[in-house]
């Protein structure tokens, strides 16, 4: 079985589709002889595409077929790019699933996004499952000298956030406008891992809605040498391994208030989603959900999911139907006060500046003519966009295109970490 990974930026836009039935063609003939496309809603290194790269060779060998599967991170607006794509301009036909911001689940409902950039509806998309529950917290650099949540309240506190309109900027809206916290969000990182070299720089003070499974899998040193105060649990329960941290509901004035927060943490029961396009045939749509199942039971993937540390508490395509369902079926009373409480209101928004850097890079591979390229720098793997027009390339100190830069060159480039446009690309 072959997994590819490719970077894949686009922008997606169409009207909304029906559910379609079943093909004469078996789901395993049809999967033996097409590849599976499975799309990242964010930049390569976060905690989806963590998932989803260790997820998808299971998923595929599990899948009646095994076919061979390609990872594209089609990064862009906290992953609205992947999710519009999907419901509108992906083929129906089962070859292509995506994970996205389990909050997207929701902002059509809450009034998060206008209609015309949510080009999609989650009751008609075909949910597959959940690698997990999530639970997300307020996570502060310690050095900052930040404990407690009094500490929020009595002082400016800035928290970076990958949009808007993405968990990390709605939930420090949530904590502002119910218990009164000061937080300022920043915004325009590409990833989580870009945020947290902001906080060991001292740009941003933390993360106001962090997925703890992330923390876990990708920084569990900073816990354990406690280099983060974990201050908040958002979601409608507790972690058992946070027994002692604050959960948000437990600040709700009134029942009314506790039901809207409850609507507004829900989707965290999606921690990391599957889904399909609207109208799939329904036997493909059951192979996907019957693959997704045997997965999270696979002793394979399970035992690469241990070794990397993520959170495995899995959640079926069943179950996240009827949670959407749930989710828009709540009363119109409840549904307004959870509109008041993630609006934006009176909390202070900031723009990111993503300084350069420059590492001296191995180039492994070459993609698009060059537009891309993908290279191991000290240690860790990277990649950089290249423009013909904004990206200075030399090779050997003269001047050259995109297309002469070859693997196996040494160069020195300098971007704002992966995922971004290289600013100059100098190869020996």
């Amino acid at each position: 079985m072959k997994i590819h990974h490719i970077a894949l930026a686009a922008v997606a836009c169409a009207a909304a589709a029906v559910p379609g039935s079943a093909s004469a063609q078996s789901a395993a003939d049809f999967y033996k002889s097409n590849r599976l496309t499975l799309l990242v809603g964010y930049a390569a290194g976060g905690g989806y595409d963590t998932y989803a790269r260790l997820a998808s060779p299971h998923f595929a060998r599990n899948l009646p077929g095994s076919p061979s599967i390609i990872v594209q991170n089609m990064p862009g607006a906290d992953s609205l790019t992947a999710l519009n794509h999907l419901a509108n301009r992906a083929k129906r036909d089962g070859s292509v699933i995506a994970t996205f911001s389990r909050t997207l689940a929701i902002s059509p409902l809450l009034g998060q996004l206008d209609k015309s950039k949510a080009q999609y509806d989650p009751r008609t998309l075909y949910w597959i499952g959940s690698f997990n529950n999530e639970v997300s917290v307020v996570a502060i650099w310690a050095a900052s000298g930040i404990k407690t949540i009094d500490d929020l309240k009595s002082r400016e506190v800035l928290v970076g956030a990958t949009g808007l309109t993405s968990s990390n900027a709605v939930y420090p809206y949530v904590s502002n406008n119910v218990l009164g916290t000061k937080f300022k969000v920043i915004t325009g990182y590409p990833g989580t891992s870009h945020m947290t070299l902001a906080m060991e720089r001292g740009e941003i003070h933390g993360n106001g809605g962090w997925s703890l499974s992330s923390i876990y899998a990708q920084h569990p040193a900073w816990l354990t040498e406690k280099k983060l105060n974990i201050l908040m649990q958002l979601s409608t329960a507790k972690h058992p391994a946070l027994p002692d941290v604050p959960l948000i509901l437990e600040f709700a004035k009134n029942d009314t208030e506790r039901k809207a927060l409850e609507l507004v943490f829900a989707p965290l029961a999606m921690g990391r989603p599957l889904a399909a396009p609207p109208g799939i045939p329904e036997d493909r749509g059951a192979a996907l959900r019957g693959a997704f199942d045997k997965t999270v039971k696979d002793k394979a993937f399970l035992a690469a999911a241990g070794k990397a540390k993520l959170d495995i508490t899995p959640v079926s395509g069943t179950d996240i139907q009827k949670l959407v369902a749930n989710m828009y079926g709540a009363s119109s009373e409840v549904i307004e006060l959870a509109k008041k409480v993630v609006e934006r209101g009176s909390t202070a928004v900031g723009k990111a500046v993503i300084p350069y850097e420059k590492v001296s890079a191995k180039i492994s591979k070459v993609e698009k003519g060059g537009r891309k390229l993908r290279f191991t720098a000290g240690g860790k793997k990277g990649n950089a966009g290249i423009s013909g027009s904004k990206t200075k390339i030399t090779i050997g100190g003269k001047a050259a295109k995109r297309s002469a830069i070859k693997p196996g060159m040494t160069c020195e480039v300098d971007y704002q970490g992966s995922g971004s446009t290289a600013r100059t690309v100098a190869c020996n």
